[in-house]
């Protein structure tokens, strides 16, 4: 795969922009979108599913989400990610992670099957490293709905919005012992980031970019 070389000093996740007065003119533009399923062409909304049902995507910022899904995305996230960030460095902190998929440039893909949530995507318009990127921080899927084509379509549909609002890059990380996701986005196009913490660092994850546009 082709990927845009940039040099940089490396950083931790935390240190990467995240939007503001920095923003690049596609990041801003990206903002400024209410609905990007709705706002840019050729974005799907759903589609058919493996299984032979119906797949609908929605969007919503994070200012948005009602009580309801609020819980339903922390509880989903517990359950699909609390022993996987048990093995990490950094440890399982659920405060920390609830802040960081409510900032205000948050926002969210969810996947309904029979009118429920089953899939979500939390993803951003962001200035990474001087690029200006679509950032997906997460993809979960509910246990009983794996494997039916539910996390392809969503990242599909991210893929779409990002080269529909000019942004070249989508970006995601993942734990290097999460060895299914890693085989996931790999089988999908994404490949090592020229930011991704070399193992002289010895980070416990990998940064993976697949160019769109």
């Amino acid at each position: 795969m082709s990927k845009l070389i940039f040099k940089c000093e490396k950083k931790t996740l935390q240190e990467k922009t995240i939007g503001g007065s920095n923003d690049g003119n596609a990041v801003k533009k990206a903002h400024q979108l209410e609905n990007p399923l709705e706002s840019l062409d050729s974005v799907p909304k759903g589609g058919e599913l493996k299984n032979g049902k119906t797949c609908e995507i929605k969007h919503f910022k994070a200012q948005q989400l009602s009580p309801a899904l609020e819980k339903w995305l922390m509880d989903l996230m517990t359950r699909n990610m609390k022993h996987m960030y048990k093995k990490a460095l950094d440890g399982w902190r659920p405060k920390k992670k609830w802040k960081e998929m409510t900032q205000p440039t948050s926002r969210y893909l969810i996947a309904y099957v029979d009118s429920k949530p089953v899939a979500f995507s939390h993803f951003r318009f962001d200035m990474d490293y001087g690029r200006e990127v679509l950032y997906c921080y997460e993809i979960q899927v509910e246990t009983e709905r794996r494997s039916i084509g539910l996390g392809k379509l969503i990242m599909e549909t991210l893929e779409k919005i990002a080269s529909q609002a000019n942004l070249p890059l989508v970006v995601l990380t993942v734990f290097k012992f999460n060895q299914p996701s890693l085989g996931f986005f790999n089988n999908l196009g994404y490949d090592v980031d020229e930011t991704s913490p070399g193992e002289d660092e010895f980070k416990d994850y990998v940064i993976m970019s697949k160019s769109v546009c």
